[in-house]
């Protein structure tokens, strides 16, 4: 049985793929640009956690897809993050690893992603907020991009719409050529996304594009 699934598989349960995994197989699905890469299922870290053996085939065939549709090779134009998916909104509180450029790595950052869902903070969030340990949670592999490559790139947060007032319309901030750790940690100061229909309007109309399609197919404000 498969425990990996793909960005384009057909399977959108979020309580199998963790919220984050079931919403990049969603945007896919609608044709968003959304960089490759697959999920380590809910069913993976279970597997993991009764014996402490990840499919170590399995890990190498979507790796070897992912750099198929990336047209590119792990450390050789192609890096990857591995992140954690859980059913259940627990922001912050498991690893987030970055920067990957090889096989081995990724499987130790799948790892250490399935270790985090027990690390002290997790079990307290968990514990505050009524969710079950038994739960568990995703890990999601995917190319990397880079805020901070050009002058034409850069790192924000976006509401699909004004959350106080409910107008419609872009809502929130960006930074141009930065990674996102600097809107995260405030190192940066951002600037209204307003600022981007003046610098970038192309951009700023596409991004305003897809945050009302994703709001339509949500059918509610979208934090993006």
């Amino acid at each position: 049985m498969g425990y990996i699934y793909s960005f384009h598989d057909d399977c959108e349960d979020k309580m199998l793929l963790g919220n984050k995994g079931a919403n990049l197989v969603t945007m896919t699905r609608l044709g968003l640009p959304v960089p490759p890469g697959f999920v380590v299922s809910v069913q993976g870290y279970n597997e993991y956690k009764k014996t402490g053996h990840l499919s170590e085939k399995e890990i190498t065939q979507a790796v070897a897809a992912l750099e198929k549709e990336a047209h590119a090779k792990l450390g050789k134009g192609l890096q990857v993050s591995v992140r954690s998916s859980a059913p259940a909104s627990m922001p912050g509180m498991m690893d987030t690893v970055l920067n990957i450029s090889g096989l081995s790595e990724v499987r130790a950052a799948i790892r250490r992603i399935f270790e985090s869902w027990d690390n002290l903070r997790a079990i307290e969030y968990r514990r505050l907020n009524n969710i079950s340990s038994d739960m568990g949670t995703a890990a999601v592999v995917q190319a990397m991009v880079f805020g901070n490559k050009d002058a034409k790139s850069g790192t924000g947060v976006v509401f699909s719409r004004n959350p106080s007032t409910g107008e419609r319309g872009l809502f929130g901030e960006y930074i141009q050529c930065a990674q996102g750790e600097a809107i995260v940690s405030g190192s940066t100061t951002p600037v209204p996304v307003s600022q981007l229909e003046t610098a970038m309007p192309k951009m700023y109309k596409e991004l305003a594009q897809k945050a009302a399609l994703l709001e339509t197919h949500f059918r509610d404000m979208q934090d993006i």
